[in-house]
């Protein structure tokens, strides 16, 4: 039986309680024998406290029936919750716990109260599921609603608000607040990075490295309005072959902004004079010409700051603060500047990652020219000059200052060991894309810091990497890493060959144009290990997850009418393991792939899977337990914060299969049997 994650400050029961049911003499909120004294203490409390009016409505006319069972739960609410079986609403409760979890203390009244509002939710004149699973801050929109009615009964009660659910913020202000901040944080489509020690992606889809050390222009065009933007790099703290960003400088006539990090200290300033920018999280400053800067919290993987500069035509500058670690930085021009020669380390932003590489004076270096190529006849033609500077200096500093025309040095391999542990950091930290991936591996074994795999991670997930440099440009190809868009016609299906390894997962996304509904796409198998096409699904719906059992030729068949757009996001596979009885089971688990924890069943056995610690609940995240053949049978699948069990099983060989559909998650439980 699959059930929402539904406990007050945990997760829900899995495990119905047996025995014959006692009714109260309430007309629709009914409960058992163990439940019934802990149920009239709270209808007491409830007649002259319910906030929100979550009682009277239960025992209303017209109401379908609630039933409380009696369940034993811990100090931190495990156990408790809400589900529907055969249309019946039933909360799993226990009136004698208090429960201490999230910085709150709940009384067994204030646990049913909660629990009063996911029983309104789940029954018949309830919201959509859909609706009700919606996540912000990793928290489902139920759980939203259910701490919104127990911080209405807390506030009754003289208590203040429980402001976390699981870990995951439920506040300050609504659900559709929240969405609308996730919705602010996510807005950045500017395409293009620098990142690491520093790689540069361009919105045309190209990747490159850098790794100079000076001043460069990132952007420019030929519109005065709109402003350009300019990247100082330093040398990496004991090394002589990488370098990161380390100040970021942007404007135009009316305006100019710099962020320069010096020993992990950033400092903002604007204008000629280069007069101090101060600028809180949550807070805007307006500068002159109308240019504004703003701040919010950083994302996990960064520290400090993520900040947004806006010009009045509509470009965006965003720096992301990494401490000593340097900047990440993007920008995303206007719609008039772009269609005015863009140019820079940025590239060309007219969809094709060939001219990319575009030096001031018009000239194109070949993207597959190699990295010491690229650096000496693109990166030093895009060095700056002192007068075209939009950098701050101090006493007897200039931009050559800050220029080392001898960096990089080169260096040895690595030895397959550090990049081996490397590869493992940055899979771990979720980075898809094996050009992303590369780009990781060599930021972690550079300088040892797993924090970098987390920022590649994030702009693995944020940009489509269709061109390597170095590597001859792949025009009509499909595989790990890649993407291919364009047009296709009722009369003349597109189609890609490519081929996959055994055990090689992939993770296919769509890319959703204006007419990406007309289409359709499949994944097909020349040598049939596929006995039917997978997906027939339109250009706005992810088929996520592909596995391929054996090696051999595939294709990607595109048919309909309209613009596609697809991604070949690279997995690190499925993994398989053996479960540990003795001690607790933890891992990540990235998006379209499963880990399979292995055991065997002797006769007589019952086994249960709890769930340990904070557990984050994301959409599709759900383990199950299944045989040798990978078959469910009749177990059932859980979601991934909920318990399982107690199973009785067969003898035999089965294995704990956690997966996450689309996303990714952390999980912690321990497994015993009797």
């Amino acid at each position: 039986m699959k059930r929402r994650s539904c406990a007050v400050v945990a997760v829900c029961a899995l495990t119905v309680i047996a025995g014959n049911a006692k009714p109260t003499a309430l007309a629709d909120v009914t409960a058992d024998s163990g439940a019934e004294p802990g149920l009239a203490a709270c209808e007491k409390v409830f007649a002259t406290t319910d906030p929100t009016g979550l009682w009277r409505q239960s025992n209303g006319p017209g109401t379908p029936p609630v039933q409380v069972e009696t369940t034993d739960v811990g100090p931190d609410g495990a156990g408790t919750g809400t589900s529907v079986i055969e249309g019946q609403v039933i909360i799993y409760w226990d009136p004698d716990q208090v429960i201490t979890k999230d910085g709150i203390t709940a009384s067994p009244c204030e646990v049913l109260y909660h629990e009063l509002q996911h029983a309104a939710d789940d029954g018949p004149n309830g919201l959509p599921r859909s609706e009700l699973d919606n996540t912000c801050n990793g928290v489902k929109y139920a759980e939203w609603r259910a701490v919104a009615a127990e911080n209405m009964f807390r506030r009754a009660t003289g208590l203040g608000d429980r402001k976390t659910y699981n870990g995951g913020n439920v506040g300050p202000g609504s659900f559709q607040d929240c969405k609308k901040q996730e919705q602010q944080n996510n807005k950045k489509k500017a395409g293009n990075n620098a990142f690491g020690d520093p790689h540069i992606t361009t919105t045309d889809g190209l990747i490159y490295d850098v790794q100079q050390v000076g001043e460069f222009t990132a952007y420019t065009s030929d519109n005065a309005d709109a402003p350009k933007v300019q990247l100082r790099t330093a040398p990496v703290p004991d090394s002589q072959s990488a370098s990161m960003v380390t100040a970021a400088a942007a404007g135009n006539n009316a305006e100019r902004v710099a962020f320069v990090l010096d020993n992990g200290r950033l400092t903002i300033s604007h204008g000629a004079k280069h007069e101090a920018v101060a600028v809180g999280r949550g807070s805007t400053s307006t500068l002159l010409g109308g240019v504004t800067v703003s701040a919010t919290a950083a994302e996990a993987i960064f520290v400090g700051s993520s900040y947004t500069v806006h010009w009045p035509d509509g470009s965006e500058l965003y720096v992301d603060e990494s401490g000593y670690w340097g900047l990440r930085v993007s920008f995303s021009p206007s719609d008039k500047a772009n269609g005015d020669k863009p140019r820079g380390l940025f590239g060309t932003f007219n969809g094709d990652p060939a001219d990319d590489l575009t030096r001031p004076d018009g000239r194109v270096v070949p993207v597959n020219s190699p990295d010491d190529v690229i650096r000496s006849q693109f990166g030093d033609a895009w060095r700056i000059s002192q007068s075209d500077s939009l950098f701050p200096y101090g006493p007897d500093q200039s931009t050559d200052t800050f220029t080392n025309r001898a960096f990089p040095v080169p260096r040895p391999p690595f030895s397959p060991a550090v990049t081996d542990q490397a590869r493992h950091v940055c899979t771990s930290a979720g980075v898809i894309g094996d050009a992303i991936l590369a780009a990781c591996v060599f930021d972690v074994s550079v300088t040892g810091n797993p924090a970098l795999a987390d920022t590649a991670a994030q702009v693995s997930r944020e940009q489509t990497v269709t061109a390597v440099a170095g590597e001859p440009l792949n025009a009509k190809g499909f595989g790990p890493g890649l993407s291919v868009s364009g047009a296709v016609r009722n009369d003349q299906p597109v189609t890609y060959e490519f081929t996959a390894k055994p055990g090689q997962v992939a993770d296919i996304r769509s890319l959703c144009t204006p007419t990406g509904k007309n289409v359709r796409y499949t994944i097909s198998s020349s040598t049939g290990s596929f006995a039917d096409p997978i997906g027939g699904v339109d250009g706005c719906t992810d088929l996520g997850r592909v596995a391929f059992a054996g090696a051999g030729s595939y294709q990607l068949v595109i048919t309909g009418d309209g613009q596609y757009g697809i991604t070949w996001r690279t997995t690190p596979g499925d993994v398989h393991q053996n479960l540990n009885q003795a001690a607790s089971n933890a891992g990540h688990v990235n998006a379209a792939t499963r880990h399979y924890l292995a055991f065997t069943v002797t006769p007589g056995q019952t086994w249960t899977f709890t769930p340990e610690g904070t557990c984050r609940q994301v959409n599709g995240f759900q383990w199950s337990v299944v045989d040798a053949d990978g078959a469910l049978n009749d177990r059932g699948i859980y979601d991934g914060c909920s318990p399982m069990g107690p199973l009785s099983l067969a003898p035999g060989r089965y294995s704990v299969r956690i997966e996450a559909g689309g996303a990714a998650a952390d999980y912690h439980f321990a497994a015993k049997h009797s």
